[in-house]
């Protein structure tokens, strides 16, 4: 079916609930026991073979890179092989550069055997419903960050019908099912996914292994030799000062058979006369956003880095962080570098469509409603005055700072 005839039976089928759901789960239906059919019963489980993914196949990064790189590094662990599945592949086929490692194009022949064999599965993300582990593999979910926004169960303001809201807590369960470890980077993480994720109610509250999230490794062993080393890489003049932008997406800008839209909230104009020249934004969109935002008029002041793999070289090259919902603050609090919160639909955001976990006073910056005050926050913020606030959000959020998360998750699970 072409993209076209998929956009359109998208929103014929998003006119009816009942209809939609009773599909989606057919259709899952299928994929299931064709993967067993076609797969599982066909390909026998190989001891030392992992699969790894990230993001549905869209990026070489976060914990499922750490992960990766530590069991490539590490000589504990020689001999094992290692399958990353991307979307695009060619893009990735450097990785082939350690011998034991393959890279397959997501969905493929390839991709649904290699899920077959590998005795070990990674992903920061949920997997397609087809996928079923066998009794002798093990799913490692890392999942992609610590929440802010209430998720799956604990979502008390859904933005859509009841039958909508059933299917979502479908989907988390089914997914949750197949777990045989859940990563738990803080005793907060672990209280609020236990209950977004329903684990109680399927008996799966002990699959979690407490330690630092592997991705942030990478941030609590940076040097400022290595921050050079990739502001080099990416162009990135070393007398300019650094602004991550990172906002998040929204429910209500979900558009059937096209996926979830995004409005800039701000006036790059207002930017660039406020700041000067001697500012870069660098502007990164939620991977869930479909439509590509036109940046050009701004070159030299604002670069699009959406499409940049993985955002931990982003955090390490920038001075500051403004987002708004999205979970990057949690590791970007490692560096102990300024934040602000551009909250613009705060009232709704908290009221009608997903609500918080966490209390507005414990976020480690201040928090901007109105682009006039982001602009003067902008010029004037360095950090001063949450120093006490982001030393307890850390001491909270982020207690494993050691810097061997990655190491602490493969002595847990691979045989000594």
């Amino acid at each position: 079916m072409n993209q076209k005839l998929k956009s359109c039976a998208a929103k014929i089928l998003s006119k009816n609930d009942t209809v939609k759901y009773a599909g989606i789960r057919v259709w899952n239906m299928i994929g299931r026991t064709d993967y067993i059919r076609k797969y599982a019963r066909k390909y026998h489980v190989k001891q030392k073979l992992v699969v790894f993914e990230s993001f549905g196949g869209r990026q070489y990064s976060c914990s499922p890179r750490a992960l990766y790189e530590e069991l490539c590094r590490n000589p504990l662990y020689k001999g094992y092989k290692k399958i990353w599945a991307f979307k695009d592949p060619e893009k990735h086929h450097y990785l082939e550069k350690d011998p034991d490692t393959k890279v397959v194009a997501y969905q493929s022949e390839a991709y649904y055997k290699a899920y077959a064999m590998a005795k070990i599965w990674v992903s920061n993300f949920r997997l397609g419903n087809e996928l079923q582990p066998k009794k002798n593999q093990i799913y490692i979910q890392t999942w992609h960050g610590t929440p802010l926004k209430r998720l799956g169960f604990d979502i008390e303001n859904f933005n859509g019908s009841r039958g909508a809201q059933r299917e979502l807590e479908y989907q988390y369960s089914s997914d949750v099912k197949r777990y045989s470890y859940l990563l738990a980077p803080s005793q907060f993480y672990k209280e609020k996914i236990t209950s977004a994720f329903g684990l109680e109610k399927i008996g799966k509250t002990d699959i979690f292994i407490e330690g630092g999230y592997p991705r942030n490794d990478f941030l609590l062993g940076l040097t400022d030799k290595k921050k050079a080393e990739l502001k080099a890489q990416m162009d990135i003049p070393e007398n300019k000062k650094v602004i991550l932008y990172a906002p998040t997406w929204r429910e209500t800008e979900h558009e059937p058979g096209c996926g979830y839209r995004y409005q800039l909230a701000v006036d790059f104009d207002k930017w660039r006369r406020a700041l000067g020249e001697n500012v870069l934004i660098l502007y990164r969109s939620h991977y869930f956003i479909s439509n590509y935002i036109d940046l050009s008029p701004y070159e030299g002041f604002v670069r699009n880095v959406s499409d940049y793999d993985d955002i931990n070289d982003l955090y390490a090259v920038s001075d500051m962080l403004i987002t708004d919902y999205s979970s990057v603050f949690f590791d970007y609090a490692n560096l102990n570098r300024p934040i602000i919160f551009f909250m613009y639909d705060y009232e709704q955001y908290k009221n009608e469509l997903r609500g918080f976990y966490i209390d507005e006073g414990e976020l480690p910056g201040p928090i901007v409603k109105d682009e006039k005050h982001l602009l003067k926050v902008l010029r004037e913020y360095q950090g001063q005055g949450y120093e006490q606030v982001y030393q307890a959000f850390n001491e909270k959020y982020n207690p494993y700072r050691t810097g061997n998360g990655a190491a602490v998750v493969w002595d847990h699970v691979l045989p000594k």
